[in-house]
């Protein structure tokens, strides 16, 4: 799957590591919402659905996308995202 091997890439190190963690955090909530079948309302229409109503991976996805996440939040949200999935 295309998440795991942008964060297997991102643990490697060095500046192209820092490149695909970014583009992955930058495409992850459309995924979230594409693997749905939903539509994608933009991150902050997104965010705010997902606070009202997916609390966990608001919480996890908060944590992933702060400055100087650790790799593991960032794993984990890659789950929460693909958990439950049609």
């Amino acid at each position: 799957m295309w998440m795991e091997k942008q964060i297997g890439r991102a643990g490697s190190g060095g500046p192209l590591a820092h490149v695909r963690l970014y583009e992955f955090l930058s495409w992850a909530l459309w995924h979230y919402f594409s693997l749905r079948r939903r539509w994608y309302l933009g991150p902050k229409r997104s965010l705010e659905w997902l606070e009202e109503n997916r609390q966990q991976l608001f919480a996890i996805i908060t944590r992933a996308l702060a400055p100087g996440a650790r790799l593991n939040d960032v794993k984990k949200m890659a789950e929460l995202i693909h958990a439950g999935r049609p």
